[in-house]
């Protein structure tokens, strides 16, 4: 347990965030959390924004790229997301990392008004903001 709480603690989170989501302490460094953060590097998302990302939605580190991750960037990316803009929205939508994508968020992105950016729709992130509660 020490190395998942080195580990989480290396990372920027801190103790009120550990005791926020206990469940992060019982996933392994080397099985779950590293190949995930891994993953989300090499998509782009900032280590910097990790912290937040992971106080948003910390299930993330539970999560199976194959079968979670990579049909949510395949997904935005459908939906005309530029590739360069996946990260900042899954930085902004953290929560968009735990959805099943059958039948959600029908809706297409827009620009959120900053140049080259794209975000999603206010109907869909309210579609995903209620899913997201319901995970």
């Amino acid at each position: 347990m020490r190395e998942r709480v080195k580990f989480l603690r290396s990372l920027g989170l801190g103790p009120d965030d550990l005791a926020a989501y206990p469940l992060a302490l019982g996933s392994s460094v080397r099985k779950n959390m590293v190949p995930v953060l891994d993953y989300l590097g090499k998509i782009g998302v900032r280590r910097d924004e990790l912290p937040h990302l992971l106080r948003r939605y910390p299930q993330v580190l539970h999560a199976g790229i194959v079968v979670d991750l990579a049909p949510v960037v395949k997904y935005l990316q459908g939906v005309d997301v530029k590739p360069d803009d996946v990260p900042r929205v899954l930085e902004r939508y953290p929560e968009l990392l735990g959805f099943k994508l059958e039948g959600t968020c029908p809706v297409p992105v827009h620009s959120c008004g900053t140049r080259g950016s794209h975000a999603l729709s206010h109907a869909c992130s309210t579609t995903l903001m209620q899913n997201s509660m319901s995970v």
